[in-house]
Formats: C-alpha cells, structure tokens, sequence
C-alpha cells in the first residue's frame, strides 16, 4: 500500500467509526471466497458493515478513541462489523455464521462506549430481535389498561344481562300461563 491509499483507508476507516457504532473484532483465517460472501450477505442482511482491515492502521485510528480498548485483539488477519441500528442483530448473525464456519471468531466488541467479551456478545446473540422485545413491553404495558376497562364495563354488562334475564322470565311466565277465558 503507498501512502495515498493508506490515507485513504485511515480515512474511511475514522468515517466508518466517528459515530461510535456497536463494533465487533472478527478474527477470520481459512475462509474461501463464497464464505466470505455469504458472511457479507449475512451482516447486510442485518443493516450493518463488514469490513477487513489492517492491524497498524485500525489501531492508529483507535488510539484516543472508546475503540482503543480493544487494541488487543487486533492481530493476526482481522476484520470488524458495525451496526448502527441493531448490535444484537448483528452479533446473532454472527454467531450463527461462526457456528457453520471454524474460520471466523468473534474476539471482542465494542456497545455502548464498553468493551465486552466473547460471553457477553453470545449473550446479546441470544436476546430477541428488538421487535419482539418491543410487542413484549407493549403487552405488559396495554394488559392493566385493559383490565381497568373491563371491570369499568362490568356494572353495565351486569345491568344488562339481569334486564335480559328479567324479560326473558316475563316471556316464559306469559306464554306458561293459560290465556284467561271470559266468563259469560
């Protein structure tokens, strides 16, 4: 790499960071081509960036920064995934990759200005989609609600079925009771 391209990388790089996304340090060796395609599908799939850098630039570009905690883990080939929208989207996708492929690991991540580890990324993996988390907390929030109208209802509804149950006696009892004669 010449020094343009190197800036360049340095660069994207920052731009790719300056927001503070969830990231996560991937170590990745043995992985062909298709493999590599497929991992890049995945973490679109999940709104996020999957990007292969190099040790000395990313940790030039870490140094001073919440990322710089993770310095330790870039070595060897390494790659990072980044999501602006959804880290347990993206760690989910990327812990059902690493299960089919032995070439990716996942190392460590960055949420939330935090460093975590492997344990806490399998963790986050297995949360629901934040979907599902949000109908959850909509139906503990709505159920108390709904209980309140319900027994707010209930003298009404009462009130109606007993003059229901009254007109349907006064039915029975009139159509029991024989038609009176008139006398002559």
């Amino acid at each position: 790499m010449n020094k343009q391209e190197k800036t360049q990388e340095i660069e994207a790089l920052k731009s790719a960071l300056e927001s503070r996304p969830p990231t996560f340090v991937l170590a990745y060796r043995g992985l062909s081509v298709n493999q590599v395609s497929a991992l890049r599908k995945k973490v679109r799939a999940t709104s996020s960036r999957y990007r292969v850098v190099k040790n000395r630039l990313a940790l030039r570009v870490i140094k001073g920064t919440p990322y710089e905690g993770l310095a330790p883990q870039f070595e060897g080939p390494t790659a990072i995934a980044y999501s602006s929208k959804d880290p347990a989207a993206l760690a989910k996708a990327l812990e059902e990759f690493t299960k089919e492929n032995q070439g990716l690991q996942i190392k460590a991540g960055l949420i939330d200005g935090r460093v975590v580890d492997l344990q806490a990324i399998k963790t986050l993996a297995s949360l629901p989609s934040r979907e599902v988390l949000v109908a959850r907390l909509l139906s503990v929030l709505n159920g108390p609600m709904v209980r309140l109208v319900t027994v707010m209802k209930a003298p009404a509804r009462n009130l109606v079925r007993a003059l229901d149950e009254i007109a349907r006696k006064k039915t029975k009892s009139d159509a029991a009771a024989p038609d009176a004669v008139p006398a002559p």
